[in-house]
């Protein structure tokens, strides 16, 4: 185990979050949220992409044992992904960032 690593992505998965949750803060008034959550989902699967490429991974990263569970997976993420620049708009980003951080704790 690698503790320091783990500390390291963690806090670099935390900034990244802020990043990300500050533009859609600032860019709320003008950019819907579907709009917002559309080009996030775009421009997450060039990375998805690449790092199962990196890692060789691509041909078993596409198969599925269980459809189903995908296709499930999937409709949940997107609902999620659909509520989640509401908090975001409404409150303010450290309440917002307490929120979903404390949700990723559980």
């Amino acid at each position: 185990m690698r503790p320091l690593r783990g500390i390291a992505l963690k806090l670099a998965s935390v900034l990244v979050f802020i990043v990300m949750a500050s533009l859609i803060k600032a860019t709320a008034q003008h950019v819907p949220a579907g709009q917002a959550v559309f080009f996030r989902s775009f421009f997450a699967i060039p990375v998805i992409v690449a790092w199962l490429v990196w890692r060789k991974e691509l041909a078993s990263g596409l198969k599925a044992r269980t459809p189903m569970g995908h296709v499930w997976r999937g409709v949940v993420g997107t609902v999620a992904m659909g509520l989640w620049p509401e908090p975001l708009v409404r409150a303010s980003l450290d309440a917002a960032g307490v929120l979903f951080q404390s949700a990723a704790l559980r």
